[in-house]
């Protein structure tokens, strides 16, 4: 049996430096672009995060994070139930000012304090703000508001009432 040899043929050089510019390039682009994304995401999650913590000091109020109901029963109530009845907060809306239902939120913050109630939705970062219809219930929820950056929705309230059970 004769083996037969076979012989090699080698790209040119110019086929082989073209294709290293190639990858040179691919390569740098991605490293450009994932950059840019990581960019892009850390300044997304430094803009989106409310330290909630500040918030309740700011309104001398008690923070709690767990899962919230809310259900309008008329048009000038509010009800929220904290943690499947954990605590209970009721919202009187001043008569004839819409109010904004927050519906069902599994990951929540829940501040309340003498001035009003804040609500945030962890995992989509909207604020309800509830303040109180007195002078220094509004004073305490404007420097509440100039800290969110507007990014919030804001209701003044008649009165909130806060049921712990």
């Amino acid at each position: 049996m004769k083996t037969k040899s076979v012989k090699t043929q080698w790209a040119p050089p110019c086929y082989i430096k073209s294709v290293q510019v190639c990858l040179a390039i691919l390569i740098s682009a991605t490293l450009f672009f994932s950059c840019g994304k990581n960019a892009a995401t850390t300044a997304q999650a430094k803009q989106g995060s409310i330290d909630m913590g500040r918030v309740a000091v700011m309104v001398d109020g008690q923070a709690v994070e767990g899962c919230i109901a809310t259900n309008t029963d008329d048009e000038n109530n509010l009800a929220i139930v904290f943690n499947k009845g954990n605590k209970y907060v009721l919202i009187q809306k001043i008569p004839g000012l819409p109010i904004e239902n927050a519906d069902e939120i599994k990951s929540a913050t829940l501040i309340t304090s003498k001035y009003g109630v804040i609500i945030k939705d962890e995992t989509t970062n909207k604020v309800w703000l509830f303040a109180n219809n007195d002078e220094e219930s509004l004073q305490k929820f404007e420097s509440v508001k100039q800290q969110l950056g507007g990014s919030y929705v804001s209701i003044t309230v008649f009165g909130t009432t806060v049921i712990n059970s």
